[in-house]
């Protein structure tokens, strides 16, 4: 959650004297500095710290502003100078430049801020110094952050232009970039146009391709009819930026007579010359939505015999984007019966929530305006585990989300750990324009599963399951012939 305290008199505001500074000639004027507990949220690191604002009268041997950091013996950790000189501050306690640690970075603006949209400083709290670094990143007012993924979100309104803005500080040049861009132009108020339509355009500012163009429509609430959708198109697929190189090279895993084998191939031409598929077409390929090919796979159905690329994009830390690769290779087809119950409100190995070491079980269901299923969860306290008071958890989750034209987009999966294991305890599901399910991803405690699911036509059911398992930089594949 986003915290914030506003203006410099809060806390307590007096003259500290050698309660906590080892006071010497810059200090000589100490009665006449005015010292402002900050009221910064230290974790259990560093509990007992405090953080003080100091405002030096003239003729002090420093003028101005600066921030002391004490630990929990009163002693000087730390001194830095505040960026903003002047006028009553805003204090905001988020992890904006990490993705880690415990202790938030201390974010201050101007108290006006909030309507004047004037910039704010970031200082980073740096883990491994157990202090805030001493070169502050200019930051935007913000609505909201992401508490666990260091991503804040900026809005703006221009007449009847509303403009929403996912942004991520890149810790390497210490800027503010812009990830996803959301436009909502509302129509006109005249007589001549009584449509009053909404132009909604979702951008992807590295990729610089749309994510959503149309004309979306209000409920009786007032509120985007389907705005499940559209807020997770704008919030799903945040890039992170990663010290990554471009390589042709591509690791491949198999086992063979002699056991398990690591091999390294120059470049995708290497790699399929070596199966024997030097020149042929893909027999299956899955684009994501920018239309960057993810996987594809060559495959002899006579010999059951195959291999593959899988393509994984980031964004460096310079902002290009940079491509990584792993091979897979399968020498058998496995037999398997297709038996997805997409709406199934059992596990997804086909277990009820119901136990005996669960109590006061309940169902709760969701559902849209014209009556398709939106979310469903099995709440209840499992008993007998842990220590402390039991309490009501979340025992088994669904949520769903459906295109402007119905047809089934997206599926999260979710579990409780203790009742059904960690793996596959988080499964996020991406279907195609007709609603089949093309995408699985599951979590693994060693890595992660990709399923991908390969149609024959306009086939309900998928003819293949190609299974890659995420190992340690390698890939493991199952192919399952259904």
């Amino acid at each position: 959650m986003t915290g914030f305290v506003s203006g410099i008199g809060i806390g307590l505001a007096v003259a500290w004297g050698d309660l906590y500074l080892h006071r010497g000639a810059e200090d000589a004027v100490v009665s006449e500095t005015v010292m402002t507990a900050v009221d910064y949220p230290f974790s259990y690191l560093t509990e007992g710290w405090s953080l003080v604002l100091c405002e030096m009268a003239e003729g002090s041997m420093r003028n101005g502003r600066e921030f002391r950091l004490y630990d929990d013996t009163g002693k000087l950790v730390q001194v830095f100078p505040c960026g903003i000189a002047e006028g009553e501050l805003t204090y905001r306690f988020d992890r904006l430049f990490h993705d880690y640690g415990y202790d938030k970075d201390l974010i201050i603006f101007p108290a006006d801020a909030a309507d004047t949209k004037a910039m704010g400083l970031c200082y980073p709290w740096e883990e491994k110094e157990n202090c805030f670094s001493t070169e502050p990143v200019q930051v935007p007012w913000y609505q909201e952050c992401e508490a666990n993924d260091n991503v804040f979100l900026v809005s703006k309104t221009a007449g009847n232009v509303k403009m929403n803005t996912l942004c991520r500080i890149n810790e390497k040049s210490r800027q503010v970039v812009e990830l996803h861009k959301w436009t909502l132009t509302a129509g006109s108020d005249s007589e001549e146009d009584s449509s009053k339509r909404e132009l909604l355009h979702i951008w992807d500012c590295l990729e610089q391709k749309d994510i959503y163009f149309g004309y979306v429509e209000r409920d009786r609430l007032g509120n985007l009819a389907n705005d499940q959708y559209y807020q997770f198109l704008f919030r799903n697929g945040l890039q992170q930026f990663w010290q990554w190189e471009n390589s042709d090279e591509i690791k491949l895993c198999c086992i063979t007579e002699n056991g398990v084998e690591y091999l390294t191939y120059a470049d995708r031409e290497a790699l399929l010359a070596a199966y024997g598929f030097e020149g042929e077409k893909p027999f299956y390929e899955y684009h994501d939505q920018f239309q960057n090919r993810i996987v594809e796979m060559y495959f002899d159905a006579k010999k059951g015999q195959g291999c593959g690329i899988f393509y994984d994009y980031n964004y460096n830390y310079d902002l290009e984007k940079v491509t990584r690769c792993w091979g897979f290779c399968f020498d058998e087809v496995v037999r398997g019966k297709w038996d997805e119950d997409t709406f199934s409100t059992l596990s997804y190995d086909g277990r009820d929530a119901r136990r005996s070491n669960v109590s006061g079980y309940q169902e709760n269901y969701v559902y849209t305006d014209d009556g398709m299923l939106s979310f469903f969860e099995a709440r209840g306290t499992v008993v007998d585990y842990g220590e402390g008071e039991p309490s009501e958890e979340s025992l088994l989750s669904m949520q769903y989300i459906y295109r402007d034209d119905r047809t089934l987009y997206f599926k999260h999966y979710h579990h409780h750990h203790i009742l059904f294991g960690t793996s596959f305890w988080g499964q996020d599901s991406y279907y195609d324009e007709q609603g089949r399910l093309a995408q699985r991803y599951a979590y693994v405690t060693h890595g992660s599963y990709n399923f991908f699911y390969i149609y024959e036509g306009n086939r309900a059911d998928p003819a293949y399951c190609l299974w890659l398992d995420m190992n340690g930089g390698y890939a493991d594949a199952v192919l399952t012939a259904y």
